[in-house]
């Protein structure tokens, strides 16, 4: 970054061998729309790749919940000295499993990267307000669900009657691809 104060953060794809089946940017673009420039405030960059783009050792480094960085779908990194504050989506880790019709619609697509990009804006608010209040996880999940109940009553006013339905619709899905991952991998790290 050069210094130069700004509303929102900069998003850079750092991508390694590997072209995301949808356009993320824009996505990510889209949803920020709708967060305060208060829950912003500090976050240098959002870098947007996938798991063998990252070196070695950030890799297996851990993160706050336990588990590897390779095997989450995201993360928040601090500022340091002479570096902003950045949070890391896994695109290919936030996908898996997902194609087709399902990446196709606005909705679930926004709605697939809202709950990840959120909850990384809550670890974010809680560092930068210096919180310690709640435990971090707690705090970035209420966050998520806060950031996401604004976006989408902004872009999806009309789907409310269908609130209900499509929540049990969320529920079941997510519900599947738990299965999937462990019938795939064995065992799951939430996140």
């Amino acid at each position: 970054m050069n210094g130069i104060a700004q509303d929102k953060p900069f998003i850079q794809e750092l991508y390694k061998n590997y072209t995301p089946s949808v356009n993320v940017k824009k996505t990510i673009e889209t949803l920020l729309l709708s967060v305060p420039s208060e829950s912003l405030a500090g976050l240098g960059e959002i870098v947007l790749t996938n798991v063998s783009a990252l070196s070695r050792e950030l890799k297996r480094r851990r993160v706050s919940t336990g588990g590897r960085v390779s095997d989450v779908r995201g993360f928040y990194e601090p500022s340091g000295k002479e570096q902003p504050a950045q949070i890391y989506l896994f695109v290919d880790n936030i996908l898996e499993g997902r194609s087709g019709f399902y990446l196709k619609l606005p909705f679930s697509r926004n709605f697939l990267f809202a709950e990840v990009l959120f909850h990384e804006i809550g670890h974010h608010v809680q560092y930068w307000s210096k919180s310690k209040l709640t435990d971090k996880e707690v705090f970035a999940d209420k966050h998520a669900v806060e950031l996401s109940r604004m976006f989408f009553r902004q872009h999806y006013w009309f789907l409310r009657p269908f609130k209900v339905p499509i929540m049990v619709l969320s529920w079941f899905m997510k519900k599947l691809r738990l299965v999937e991952l462990v019938e795939k991998h064995g065992r799951v790290e939430k996140r």
